[in-house]
């Protein structure tokens, strides 16, 4: 067990560690006006990918006894891993700038002096903070959905395909939207179906009260279709969005800088649990509504990165 949750820290680590360096990585290889479709169809791929990967784990674990059968689950995640190394190594980086002589204390007395003269990036994170409440009620739809509006255990797995349709068509969706219109329509959107999955939960919740439960059915598979749709986007938007306008040699600070500050919120299920034990769930909603509603007003505010010209995030105070 504790070799386990040692590996399963060790991936955690790395993962985090190698985002920064993947995601400047892709900045200097792939076009703005491109970059949509490239993370949409990744995205698309991986959903389907991950559905079929599904379906072959299921049928291991139902035929293959203990341990053999999580031994070659691991074996295969090895040979995809070493498959994808393999794939980044053929990649030919474009030589980028390079900040000379700067040490770690350096780099570290740099980052408040970051967030203090970049105005966009302290909009653009208090966008993305609001919209990340969203993760406030996420756990909690299923449970909704059985518990307090009746439906049967066997719709769950219905309930997860529906999610899994939103975000593969959301992804292709969202991809075309920011090649095509920017990366802020793309946050614009996103915010607003975020803000819309509470309102369709409660909503739900009335039909039932009201009796139609077939109704309530339909805005059920419809609540987890924009919960992957907005998974889906949460990334894309706003990692395409920095992109554009964070300078070549600062944006593996500033990306850095967004992956930490969001992290704290993936533990707002936490806090939305705590909740319930005092309220219903239909208040947790209301609430995760409004905070991500203070997101939709800031994100309609962002400036669009193509009407900047070439401005960077250190030179333009837009507060």
């Amino acid at each position: 067990m504790i070799s386990l949750l040692l590996a399963l820290l060790l991936f955690a680590i790395t993962d985090g560690i190698g985002g920064v360096p993947w995601t400047d990585l892709v900045a200097k290889s792939i076009p703005s006006t491109r970059r949509g479709r490239l993370l949409g169809t990744m995205q698309s791929v991986g959903g389907i990918g991950a559905f079929f990967a599904g379906l072959f784990i299921r049928h291991l674990l139902a035929t293959v006894a203990f341990p053999r059968n999580y031994a070659l689950l691991l074996s295969v995640g090895f040979v995809f891993m070493v498959i994808s190394l393999m794939g980044t190594l053929l990649v030919k980086e474009k030589e980028g700038v390079a900040r000379p002589g700067s040490t770690m204390a350096e780099y570290w007395r740099r980052l408040p002096r970051i967030w203090r003269e970049s105005p966009l990036f302290q909009r653009m994170m208090f966008t993305r903070m609001l919209f990340s409440c969203f993760y406030l009620s996420l756990p909690f739809y299923v449970i909704f959905a059985q518990e307090k509006l009746g439906f049967a255990e066997s719709t769950v797995g219905l309930f997860l395909s529906a999610l899994m349709a939103g975000s593969i068509l959301a992804s292709m969706i969202w991809g075309y939207l920011g090649d095509k219109h920017g990366n802020r329509t793309v946050i614009r959107a996103v915010t607003i179906v975020a803000a819309a999955t509470p309102i369709l939960a409660l909503l739900a919740s009335f039909m039932v009260q009201t009796g139609w439960f077939f109704g309530a059915l339909c805005l059920c598979f419809l609540v987890f279709a924009t919960v992957g749709a907005t998974l889906s986007g949460n990334w894309m938007g706003f990692t395409n969005y920095l992109l554009d306008v964070v300078s070549d040699i600062d944006r593996p600070s500033y990306v850095g800088m967004m992956n930490t500050l969001t992290a704290p919120f993936t533990f707002l299920p936490i806090v939305g649990g705590l909740l319930l034990r005092y309220f219903v769930p239909e208040v947790l909603f209301a609430c995760t509504f409004l905070l991500v509603l203070g997101g939709v007003v800031l994100g309609a505010k962002l400036p669009e990165p193509r009407a900047l010209a070439g401005q960077r995030m250190d030179e333009e105070s837009v507060f």
